[in-house]
């Protein structure tokens, strides 16, 4: 007997092959139940059994044909089953005979769906032999994983998502067809002869960058790798986003700027074709023709121009254009672009009027230029080491060259950041500025515990000066012949509460302003005013905008403007006057116009996810912020080489986990073990809500709402690692203090600060000790021999700043700390105006701890000061807190990376 069938007769193979055949034809896919052909469950058996011819059946196709036709005997013709000669078999043989062959039927679907999915071909010509540079390969296959990451290495990849298809330049069709040829893809002959000829000649077939398109008249496609400033430029041109995400290439008018546009892809060597050429040129030839309209100085500050543009079209080019300009400072909608201040980008603008022929009057041509040498003259004096010699009255001090052009730059602008790196003498250059105006009474604002050290600056800078100080949470009479007063924040911040809607009343500003009215407001520190949800802020905004209406000095002095992001400036310049906060409509006085536009221009906006609200985290446009501060007279930075400061080495000291106390570690490595526990589950909730991975930014995002939970652990881990270095540092510590150097210690837990405190002679700067004792403490540190004071240990939130510690040139960061702006100030207690020896300051990690990730956050975070603050580009709540959700947020998915590594 014959496996395969033989054995049966051929009349009885025929005759069940007419059975299926019979059902076969009279089946529509078991779509209604009119009990006709194959039920459901037979459907694809049947048809698959009647499609093979019957010489062709095998043991198997008799034994399953036999066991289904019975079902449908009322469908057979009387006596078939009788008349086929073949016994029904067995259920189990009938089983796995259908069951072999629906799997081989399976097999065979999907190898014929694979073929049908699987192509290449050419489109934008009839035939492939006709293939020009500007056609698209389309190449097809069903979706494999590892085939989608080969795909994705073909350079000039687009993938259409409706329908699911590569799209490649012709000139990446010989690795398409090699892509093809490994995966099996059946490739016509035209295809195979095209590729040849395209990888003999690729420079042939190569498309330009800049094409007409074909799908918009007037327009230009620019298809080329992404580039940042080809992008900025395209999007200026144009007046927004060029981008096309269908097409995944920009799209511009040709009229939005045909010369600008040529010199922009002439500048980045990209090929136009002859087609967008031509229309370039023509674009360019009727933009001749045009008139443009007019502009003239308008309103009673002479500080805005009326712009009346000719026509609709050339309101759209100039309105396009004018936008992109606009920054924050003007409003969104067309009539607040025609009414232009003239301090935003006045050479620019001056620039664009004349190419699109707006005639200007003499009086706004005349501004134009003056507002363009004004911003020219700040932008040199902002950063100026030297300039004129200043002859102050009653100034007990000689100013350094950078001092006397600052307070130059400060009389002349009156309101601004006096932000000079820390060490620079802000505090000198400030109190010069005030005598050469002869600004008083003068009020200092500062934190209480430097108020002190303010009396004695101002007694060394200006010993004429009748000074005192408002203390206390009421207000007590003041001599009326204070010429400068003395505040601390928390006192000058306290209010009476606002009651049945009325507005909160803050006494001390109350009582200056009513019995003093200064001329002269100076704020140390004034990053400390950065949140407008605290009550000196508000405190502080309302008595500097109160002085700068009457022309006042209005000082913040800062070396840190920004500690964390741009969200931070908002504040401080609402204190200044040039921002117009929450609800309140911009004036001319308000040179960066409302506070919601400049968040949502400067702060990186993101959308919240539930789609109600937005978050300001983030930076965006760095470089423009920090041009617009300079110009406009608001920011004044000088660096180290404004003075003949000694050189300066940040550096890292990484301790081995075999020189940390082994104890505490044990301690820390449980601690972490069940922090990182936490914050996976965490992390995973919100993947699996959001439908994402955990390292996705969103779920960092969501973190953001539980870090005081993070705060809490992290600073557990925190401690423990500074615990653990304890014996390390004081090594490290005592070989310097050995060979004769002092030593500055930062440190910020209170039982840490205490251990090196009681270790190297006692003497700190911390929380909870009196301004009297802080100045002592410093005092010794800096007069007394190494063998009294060889260190002094300083509290990172308490000693950051106002404080001169000179005599030591070393320094170490004994624990880490949140903020760069926090690290900074530390180190700048010993390099600073007094020091004349190298410095160097080290930052201590502990190996395999917190301090490594945290230290990591830092160096990222100072990248965004430094795009504000000095103008170097960025590539991005309270500082704390944003830092604290990194952490946490960098812990899980480490963590869950470990995790899958470990399985």
């Amino acid at each position: 007997m014959s496996s395969d069938g033989q054995w049966i007769a051929p009349d009885v193979r025929a005759a069940l092959h007419a059975g299926v055949c019979g059902l076969a034809q009279v089946c529509d896919g078991a779509l209604t139940h009119d009990g006709q052909g194959f039920a459901a469950a037979d459907v694809g058996l049947g048809h698959f059994l009647a499609s093979l011819a019957p010489e062709s059946w095998t043991l198997m196709h008799i034994v399953a044909a036999r066991g289904m036709l019975p079902t449908y005997h009322r469908q057979l013709p009387d006596g078939f089953l009788d008349m086929a000669g073949m016994e029904k078999p067995g259920r189990d043989e009938y089983r796995a005979a259908r069951e072999e062959l629906l799997s081989e039927l399976r097999t065979l679907r999907q190898l014929e769906r694979q073929e049908r999915l699987s192509y290449v071909r050419i489109e934008g010509q009839e035939s492939a032999e006709l293939a020009a540079a500007g056609d698209t390969v389309i190449l097809s296959f069903p979706y494999a994983p590892d085939l989608v990451d080969q795909a994705k290495q073909i350079p000039g990849r687009r993938y259409d998502s409706q329908t699911r298809t590569n799209h490649y330049p012709i000139v990446s069709l010989p690795a398409v067809v090699d892509f093809a040829q490994r995966a099996g893809i059946v490739l016509e002959p035209e295809i195979l002869s095209l590729a040849a000829q395209v990888g003999a000649n690729p420079a042939v077939f190569q498309p330009a960058a800049v094409r007409c398109d074909p799908s918009r008249a007037g327009h230009l496609i620019v298809d080329t790798p992404y580039e940042a400033s080809l992008n900025r430029g395209l999007a200026a041109i144009n007046g927004g986003s060029t981008w096309d995400p269908g097409r995944r290439v920009h799209t511009v008018a040709a009229s939005a700027g045909p010369r600008e546009l040529m010199d922009l892809f002439a500048g980045h060597q990209l090929s136009v074709d002859a087609g967008a050429t031509a229309l370039l040129d023509v674009a360019a030839e009727r933009l001749d023709e045009e008139p443009g309209g007019v502009a003239r100085l308008a309103g009673p500050t002479r500080r805005i121009v009326q712009i009346e543009p000719a026509n609709g079209r050339i309101a759209r080019i100039l309105g396009a254009k004018l936008r992109a300009m606009a920054g924050s400072a003007v409003g969104r909608g067309l009539d607040a672009l025609w009414q232009w201040p003239i301090h935003v980008q006045p050479a620019d603008v001056l620039t664009l009027f004349d190419a699109l022929r707006v005639k200007l009057d003499t009086s706004a041509r005349q501004g134009f230029l003056d507002e363009i040498a004004r911003q020219d003259r700040n932008l040199l004096r902002s950063v100026a080491r030297d300039g004129a010699r200043l002859d102050i009255a009653g100034l007990g001090v000689a100013l350094m060259p950078h001092q006397h052009v600052g307070v130059e730059h400060v009389l002349i602008n009156r309101r601004l950041t006096v932000g000079d790196l820390m060490g620079l003498g802000k505090t000198i250059t400030s109190l010069a500025a005030i005598a050469a105006d002869d600004a008083f009474p003068a009020v200092v604002v500062c934190k209480p515990d430097l108020i002190e050290n303010w009396r004695i600056e101002i007694a060394r800078a200006l010993p004429a000066m009748n000074v005192v100080v408002a203390a206390g949470m009421t207000p007590t009479e003041l001599s009326s012949k204070s010429e400068i007063i003395v505040i601390g924040y928390n006192a000058l911040g306290s209010r009476i509460a606002p009651k049945n809607g009325a507005k909160e009343q803050f006494v001390w500003v109350d009582y200056l302003e009513r019995r003093h009215s200064p001329r002269a407001l100076i704020i140390d520190e004034g990053h400390l005013g950065k949140e407008a949800g605290a009550a000196r802020s508000r405190a502080i905004a309302l008595l500097g905008q109160a002085i700068g209406g009457r022309d006042g000095l209005v000082l913040n002095l800062t070396g840190t403007f920004v500690v964390n992001r741009p969200r931070e400036i908002a504040q401080q310049l609402i204190t200044l006057g040039v921002l117009a906060p929450k609800g309140v409509r911009a004036e001319p006085q308000h040179l960066f116009g409302e506070e919601g536009a400049f968040l949502f221009r400067y702060c990186g906006p993101v959308q919240n996810e539930d789609g109600f609200g937005w978050t300001f985290n983030g930076a965006s446009n760095t470089a423009e912020l920090h041009h617009r501060l300079r110009a406009w007279g608001l920011f004044l930075r000088r660096g180290e080489d404004a003075v003949d400061l000694p050189e300066f080495t940040l550096t890292t000291i990484t301790i081995p986990e075999s020189a940390l106390d082994q104890e505490i570690m044990n301690e820390y490595r449980g601690h972490e073990a069940s922090t990182v526990s936490a914050l996976i589950t965490e992390a995973r909730g919100y993947a699996r809500s959001l439908g994402v991975n955990v390292d996705d930014d969103r779920v960092r995002d969501m973190m953001r709402g539980n870090a005081g939970e993070h705060l809490v652990r992290l600073n557990t881990l925190r401690q423990l690692a500074g615990r653990a270095k304890l014996d390390a540092i004081s090594t490290w510590v005592d070989a310097q203090i050995q060979v004769g150097e002092k030593v500055l210690i930062a440190a910020h837990h209170r039982p840490v600060v205490d251990f090196y405190a009681r270790r190297f002679g006692n003497l700190r700067i911390q929380g909870g000790q009196s301004g009297l004792a802080k100045q002592e403490h410093k005092q010794r540190f800096q007069t007394e021999g190494i063998s009294t004071a060889p260190a002094i240990v300083v509290s990172i939130g308490a000693g950051g700043v106002g404080h001169t510690l000179t005599a030591a040139r070393l320094g170490i960061q004994a624990e880490t700390c949140w903020t760069p702006g926090e690290l900074n100030q530390m180190a700048k207690r010993i390099h600073r105006i007094g020091q004349s020896r190298p410095v160097t300051y080290s930052v201590s990690i502990a190996e395999g701890t917190i301090d490594e990730t945290m230290w990591a956050m830092i160096q990222r975070k100072q990248a965004t000061l430094d795009a504000v603050l000095d103008g170097v580009e960025s590539s991005e709540d309270d500082e704390i807190t944003s830092a604290v959700a990194d952490v946490a947020w960098e812990l899980a998915v480490r963590g869950v990376q470990n995790e899958q590594l470990a399985s």
